[in-house]
């Protein structure tokens, strides 16, 4: 943004998803979300499957089912049913009794738990609709673009720490005091050391832009629903427009080469090539 000193170190992605977010939960989202949240959020992350797994179950005809997560508008994930080891072909869900409830229930409560404040909370009640809710309510956090050292802006008076971090009250204005026992961490080192990272693609970034999760201009906060389709059919009109320059040019070239070869046409330029240019 022109109004702070913020520079975009470019779009990056991981392969693990799943070490993404260890990262991201025990550096900042320790400091960004309530207590509650975070223990539930530390203890979900761990459910959510890793690849396309078998469910076990049939549909009526006996295709086998599988499950994967599956990306949805605005930037949340969910889990989908599929019907090939890839999870590539989604589920029509022609029958009604097959669904992801009904085949793992709540799963975002079946890890067990982590983290030493997750006791002091009971999700033993949600719904999966409830404990999804809950995942994409505390998620909406990083719905903005975020600094890489880590803050906590409940920390006014310099005196919040957690759990084992100590301290006698002596640290400054919004200290991050994280999970991990780190003071305002780096994140950005932090995923560059303890994750796979990856320069994000052309095709990424398309694919991001579609979901509606990338903003208008890098760095200009939360762009809502209103927003997004805005920019949305802008980039149809992007393409379309690309379309339709790749089939004049493509016209241009076969009237060239159509009429170079009806007139037997050779291009000179004003003298033999054969000829040298300095005479001694």
């Amino acid at each position: 943004l022109e109004t702070t000193h913020f520079s975009l170190l470019g779009f990056f992605k991981h392969k693990s998803y799943d070490d993404w977010m260890e990262q991201l939960f025990k550096h900042e989202g320790v400091c960004v979300w309530t207590d509650e949240e975070y223990a539930f959020m530390a203890s979900a992350r761990e459910a959510w499957p890793q690849g396309c797994v078998a469910s076990g179950s049939t549909t009526s005809d006996g295709t086998a089912i599988y499950y994967d997560v599956k990306p949805i508008q605005g930037g949340d994930i969910t889990v989908g049913l599929y019907t090939d080891t890839q999870c590539i072909k989604e589920y029509d869900y022609k029958d009604s009794s097959v669904t992801v409830d009904s085949l793992l229930g709540n799963f975002l409560l079946n890890n067990g738990g982590s983290g030493d404040n997750n006791n002091n909370y009971d999700f033993s009640s949600d719904s999966l609709e409830d404990s999804l809710a809950r995942w994409d309510s505390a998620f909406g956090a990083f719905h903005y673009c975020q600094p890489c050292v880590a803050y906590d802006l409940e920390n006014i008076d310099g005196s919040k720490f957690y759990d084992d971090d100590g301290g006698n009250g002596g640290g400054d204005m919004f200290d991050c005091y994280d999970d991990a026992d780190y003071t305002n961490v780096n994140q950005c080192m932090k995923f560059m050391a303890k994750t796979t990272m990856n320069t994000a693609t052309f095709r990424d970034m398309s694919l991001g832009r579609y979901q509606g999760t990338l903003v208008a201009t890098p760095l200009s906060g939360f762009q809502g629903n209103k927003s997004w389709r805005r920019e949305s059919w802008s980039n149809k009109l992007t393409y379309l427009f690309l379309a339709v320059a790749s089939c004049f040019f493509a016209y241009g070239l076969i009237y060239f080469l159509r009429v170079r070869r009806a007139t037997n046409f050779t291009p000179t330029f004003g003298f033999n090539v054969k000829e040298p240019l300095v005479f001694t």
